[in-house]
């Protein structure tokens, strides 16, 4: 009996001992509810014994790859032809952890990298942006919906360049819905800016609580790879997620014990602009466009060189001053003429004769910009001569012709050569009806033949006041519709039975029926004899595959240059937040 309560005393004292002992000293495993690694011969298993993910459930497709450099053994890789991926129940209360590393693909764009199908859960990654978007329910049962939005519009891990380097990155969505506390952890540290609290509640314990990887949204798709995939139902310790970091970073997969290293101070997400970036005086700048010119380094260039010349796709009026800092017309005009003799001798530049070929009624009068231009390349016949049409700015009655705009856009021909459904109404671009008539890709190339004779009456007005051939003609039709989403052409029976007849599939077929109507247009005027060796470029095509047609289709409405068919890339800034951002051009 008193061996018995010796034993039951010693017991106490030491549970008494251990409820003493401060948690951070107590061994723990910090366990996920699931993790995929990827390895092995299944590698959609959980290695938690969880739930496997399931992407047969939806019929996605999938790579299973091995890291070749960076990133941990085997990977998923997911594409345009990826769709959801079932990942099962989500049965979350309080607190939640999603974690992974990724690397962006070729495509890779706004994407949902995981959501709850009930809505109370959605990590995705937009342009320029990190979104942590999340429903909970407050005590009352009110519903509190909350979008994070990390802007990227930094530097390091708040810059959106950060992530499209090529490079595998690690990142933890972490809220703990009690405390409303949200924190998006990146390569192992929080940055400023990227923790948010909110109003605590909990999450729904009805409805359907399955949660999927990526989306069946073409728009949302992941495009890359993701591996590493660990999800709590707890949130995660920041010295874990760190201790993660560093597995990952040495190739190793997760080690759940109880971390041995302390989470570093975030790195610096914003710094000093570089003032060398901007026009002197920035932000009021104190040097016109000619100031600055004179002040750049000439370039040199190798005696001999062979260099194909770089064309002006700008608006040399407004560099020159014309309603901007140049308040007398004929300044602003002789600027130009300086500005442009300056690229042409300086900067391997082409002297750009017209800045669009419709505004042909200026060629004769001595006070306009299209007049020095002419002059100027008649006066260097040493240097290259390029000119700037637009299709979409045409006015055939310029030519005699009826339509005072562009026949590709005037809506004015006879229905068959506009897209229309079953049901006779007109389609847009993006499947939507109303009464603006689009172009069919069905439709006969000879409806554009006018838009080509009126581009000829143009044509030879400019070859007439000048004393030289013209070497290069860059024509900005990128508005005339030509590409159209596949659901849009398929809900066209006309289309349909032209694409079937053609034996083509839709993106080769669009891209052919579009080079068709191109070259109807084109070959209206290059045969000319002034533009005999003249060189055709229409903007914009490339091997962009979303935004562009197909460029195996296209690249021969670009005239060869030394044996080869070169792409007109999209160059459009349009905003300073396409720099800002790192996009570069329009479309990115």
């Amino acid at each position: 009996m008193i061996k018995s309560n010796l034993i039951s005393i010693t017991r106490s004292i030491v549970a008494v001992f251990l409820l003493a002992v401060p948690t951070c000293l107590v061994a723990q495993n910090y366990q996920p509810k699931s993790y995929y690694t990827f390895e092995g011969s299944s590698p959609m298993k959980d290695s938690m014994g969880n739930f496997n993910l399931d992407p047969n459930y939806y019929q996605s497709s999938y790579q299973i790859l091995t890291n070749t450099s960076g990133g941990v053994g085997k990977y998923m890789k997911l594409d345009s032809s990826s769709t959801i991926i079932r990942g099962g129940v989500l049965a979350i209360d309080s607190a939640i952890t999603f974690e992974f590393i990724f690397k962006p693909g070729m495509n890779f764009g706004t994407t949902v990298f995981a959501k709850r199908m009930d809505g109370a859960l959605e990590l995705r990654m937009t342009y320029p942006a990190i979104n942590f978007m999340t429903e909970v329910k407050a005590a009352n049962g009110s519903p509190i919906y909350d979008d994070f939005e990390i802007d990227l519009n930094g530097i390091g891990r708040a810059s959106y360049s950060y992530y499209v380097d090529d490079n595998w990155h690690h990142i933890v969505f972490k809220y703990n819905a009690k405390a409303g506390i949200k924190e998006v952890w990146v390569d192992g540290q929080l940055p400023a800016g990227f923790s948010k609290t909110i109003a605590g509640g909990s999450f729904s314990q009805s409805g359907n609580r399955d949660y999927m990887l990526n989306s069946q949204s073409d728009y949302y798709k992941l495009q890359g790879a993701i591996d590493e995939i660990a999800v709590y139902h707890n949130s995660l310790g920041g010295n874990s997620i760190y201790a993660h970091y560093l597995n990952f970073m040495a190739g190793k997969h997760y080690s759940f014990a109880n971390p041995t290293v302390v989470a570093p101070s975030p790195s610096p997400v914003t710094a000093g602009i570089n003032i060398n970036d901007f026009a002197p005086g920035h932000p009021s700048p104190s040097l016109t466009p000619i100031e600055q010119l004179k002040n750049f380094p000439t370039p040199r260039y190798k005696p001999g060189h062979t260099l194909f010349p770089n064309n002006p796709f700008v608006g040399y009026y407004y560099l020159s001053g014309y309603q901007t800092y140049e308040t007398v017309y004929s300044k602003a005009v002789a600027n130009s003429v300086t500005l442009q003799t300056d690229f042409a001798k300086n900067f391997n530049y082409t002297i750009m004769a017209a800045e669009n070929t419709g505004a042909y009624s200026d060629y004769s009068n001595s006070t306009t910009f299209s007049h020095a231009w002419i002059n100027l390349a008649n006066s260097y016949p040493q240097y290259k001569v390029s000119a700037l049409s637009y299709w979409p700015q045409l006015r055939p009655t310029d030519a005699g012709y009826k339509s005072n705009s562009p026949y590709a856009t005037c809506g004015c021909l006879p229905d068959k050569y506009y897209l229309k459904n079953s049901s006779g109404q007109y389609l847009n671009p993006n499947g939507g009806t109303g009464s603006t008539k689009y172009l069919s890709p069905a439709g006969a190339p000879d409806s554009l033949v006018k838009d080509g004779l009126t581009q000829k009456f143009y044509m030879q007005q400019l070859l007439a006041k000048l004393s030289r051939p013209i070497d290069y003609i860059l024509d900005n039709g990128e508005v005339v519709p030509f590409l159209y989403y596949t659901n849009v052409m398929q809900s066209d029976p006309s289309v349909v039975s032209d694409k079937n007849s053609s034996g083509l599939d839709w993106f080769t077929y669009e891209g052919r029926r579009a080079a068709t109507k191109i070259n109807a247009y084109r070959d209206q005027f290059m045969g000319l004899s002034g533009l005999s060796n003249t060189k055709f470029a229409y903007y914009q095509l490339d091997g962009q595959p979303t935004w562009n047609l197909k460029w195996s289709e296209v690249r021969t409405v670009n005239t060869a240059m030394n044996g080869s068919h070169y792409a007109t890339g999209d160059i459009y800034m349009r905003w300073p937040s396409n720099w800002r951002y790192w996009s570069g051009a329009w479309k990115g």
